[in-house]
């Protein structure tokens, strides 16, 4: 792999997952960009918020999927220049969980939201309606986007979700 991808997991022993896997009902439960060194660039509940992390650091996630779409090196650059450092929106998390549309740090951002801005700002590639505010976003709707192709997933996951590689 020579490109920048999405990498699209499950970590099974963390809240945050656990409110976003409540409330959508969905097997994927985080999103971040994964380099071709396997490190990431993306948005966690670690205590670091956005940050890059080593390869390293992925060993506790399951179900991966690997997506693409128009962009995503463009989206990757403005992400890394842009939104470095910024904390992880609990706030926003739990905004999802309870229906609340208002619910979200404008300081701060979760996995879903940093992905959607880094591919509205940085490559101009809308994934989802322009009208759905980047912070009430999954990564179950962005993986369902048509912008976005499946490059690699496990078997289980394609047939459970119902996804269709390109």
């Amino acid at each position: 792999m020579n490109e920048i991808v999405l990498r699209a997991s499950t970590t099974r022993s963390f809240i945050p997952s656990a409110v976003i896997r409540w409330r959508t009902d969905f097997g994927i439960l985080h999103i971040e960009f994964q380099r071709p060194d396997g490190s990431t660039l993306g948005a966690r509940a670690d205590g670091h918020g956005v940050a890059e992390r080593p390869a390293s650091f992925n060993r506790d996630q399951e179900n991966i999927i690997l997506a693409t779409f128009d962009g995503i090196e463009r989206a990757h650059d403005w992400v890394l220049k842009n939104r470095l450092g910024f904390e992880y929106d609990f706030k926003g998390i739990f905004g999802i969980a309870f229906g609340k549309a208002d619910w979200h740090d404008s300081g701060a951002r979760d996995c879903s939201c940093l992905v959607l801005e880094g591919a509205e700002e940085g490559a101009k590639n809308f994934l989802l309606n322009r009208d759905l505010r980047i912070w009430q976003a999954t990564p179950r709707d962005i993986l369902a986007s048509p912008r976005v192709a499946i490059l690699q997933a496990e078997k289980k996951m394609l047939r459970e979700q119902r996804f269709v590689m390109r």
